[in-house]
């Protein structure tokens, strides 16, 4: 058997796969976002770690077997600062964050826009990594000064795992810290050399395939699994998540719809947006070499958007759901199946925490938007799952400006789950979607462990045993027609509203 470990953004999601008896089973477990000011966004890693435990044992409790080998994946740019002994020093700021917006200007003048995206491929943005670093650096100077190592999210619990601090990371989360040259593979010494980075605090970055350590014999009770399982580096979660889709060749896409909606386009070669509109990385590297790039974009609220709507306006079906022993948001979607296509025209944009692609504008807010006497909740609820589809759409535009186009598509994510969702974002596309059996980052994590240990050859041969379609998802012609003239509403709204919620953000700034 082999498992795989996502720490992802809303939760741990772990995937066993039994790959001789083709099983695949998962075990879920949710964590808190702690947010002590507007727009900051905090993670434990104790309870990344908490979570992750009660997850496996929970995956390793109705199956006999032992489990070969473990890969895990985490959250890109979540990073952890320890000290010489391992203890983080504060909470992980994750990628949702937009406190560094004014550390990210300073990169920008200090390195240059352009310089950035030329050596790293991506943008200087708030959610990477290095901004982040420098708001610990100039902020809170005590605890920087206490910095022995910075671990990414998966590192951190590999760290937990083996009892040993390595100080390794694998290239893809390299890439999503802003100081990795991605032309050449390693550290840029100009980046950090100029924004005061000392390099001796980075890890080192090797294979994602490469095994990276064991399981103590503490972690061994703690999982359920042998002391001394081997535990294979893996990636950061944007790099597994096309292996679960099978979007590993070129003009392979797919929609993610999870705590961010996503669109990831396959290439042969990288594709880095000059203008800094996207992000682009490598698949996970099998002995050295990237056998495959992505350029993707990120709408920040999606599922956040339908957990924020359940939390705030949903208590009935929270409450229904517990009597009836069913998920809360099976019940939202049957509250959504009331209203028609276009909820009577009433318009959501999920701008809850800023807005990532295509504006990457901290200071966006989220609306309602024609709403009349006649709109019930059923209404704002269907809306909401409309307004993020289209916010996903507003970023196709950039692949299209960079010449990537998509031959085949596939839907995954926590939102996937939804049929209602997943036909919503078709008809507002206007193409078919695949929707893959399993399609967790933590699934690709589980075969990338398999070929860590020589199960499988290579990706293509793990993703050619084990991808499988669950159902194909076909567009109304007649919906996406009329779903073109809402988006042509929707972002008129943004274009028109850019001062006023410049002018809100401020104020909700000064409140604080």
């Amino acid at each position: 058997m082999l498992i795989g470990i996502d720490i992802g953004t809303g939760g741990c999601k772990a995937t066993l796969i039994d790959y001789r008896k083709s099983i695949v089973k998962t075990a879920f477990e949710e964590y808190a976002t702690h947010r002590p000011r507007p727009t900051w966004c905090e993670q434990d890693p104790e309870e990344w770690y908490s979570a992750m435990k009660a997850a496996v044992r929970r995956l390793l409790a109705e199956v006999n077997g032992k489990v070969d080998a473990l890969s895990i994946d985490g959250q890109t740019h979540a990073a952890v600062l320890v000290d010489e002994n391992g203890v983080p020093l504060r909470r992980s700021i994750i990628w949702t964050d937009q406190r560094s917006i004014k550390q990210t200007e300073k990169i920008r003048e200090v390195v240059g826009h352009q310089r950035i995206i030329e050596i790293t491929y991506n943008p200087a943005q708030p959610l990477f990594t290095l901004p982040q670093l420098l708001w610990v650096m100039e902020e809170e100077p005590a605890i920087w000064r206490r910095v022995s190592k910075i671990l990414m999210a998966k590192d951190y619990i590999r760290f937990k795992l083996t009892n040993e601090l390595d100080g390794l990371t694998d290239h893809t989360d390299a890439m999503g810290t802003l100081m990795f040259d991605s032309r050449r593979f390693e550290w840029s010494r100009e980046i950090c050399d100029k924004l005061g980075i000392d390099l001796s605090i980075l890890p080192k970055a090797i294979s994602s395939d490469s095994i990276a350590g064991y399981v103590s014999k503490e972690a061994a009770g703690d999982l359920g699994v042998d002391e001394g399982t081997p535990i294979v580096i893996g990636c950061h979660d944007v790099s597994a998540e096309p292996l679960a889709a099978g979007a590993i060749s070129d003009g392979d896409a797919f929609i993610k719809l999870a705590t961010a909606g996503v669109i990831s386009m396959t290439t042969k070669d990288p594709k880095p947006d000059l203008k800094g509109r996207t992000v682009t990385y490598c698949l996970p590297t099998i002995r050295g070499k990237p056998p495959g790039w992505f350029t993707k974009t990120a709408t920040t609220a999606c599922g956040t958007s339908y957990r924020w709507f359940r939390e705030t306006f949903c208590e009935l079906e929270a409450m229904k759901a517990r009597e009836q022993g069913r998920s809360v948001y099976a019940l939202m979607d049957e509250l959504a199946e009331k209203a028609p296509p276009g909820s009577m025209a009433l318009i959501y944009h999920p701008y809850l925490d800023g807005e990532g692609a295509p504006y990457y504008d901290p200071n966006l807010r989220g609306s309602f938007f024609g709403i009349t006497s006649l709109h019930r909740r059923e209404h704002f609820c269907r809306a909401v799952l409309e307004g993020v589809a289209f916010s996903i759409k507003d970023s196709l535009s950039i692949f299209k400006e960079l010449g990537i186009t998509a031959n085949k598509w596939t839907i995954i994510g926590g939102g996937s789950k939804s049929k209602l969702w997943c036909q919503i974002v078709s008809d507002i596309f206007g193409v078919e979607l695949l929707k893959p059996a399993y399609e967790d980052a933590s699934f690709g994590t589980a075969l990338l462990a398999g070929i860590g240990v020589g199960i499988f050859k290579d990706l293509e041969e793990a993703v050619k045993n084990f991808f499988k379609i669950e159902r194909r998802i076909t567009p109304d012609m007649e919906r996406h027609r009329y779903y073109e003239k809402i988006f042509k509403i929707y972002r008129k709204i943004h274009d028109s509203l850019g001062e006023v919620y410049r002018e809100l953000s401020k104020i909700q700034q000064e409140n604080v």
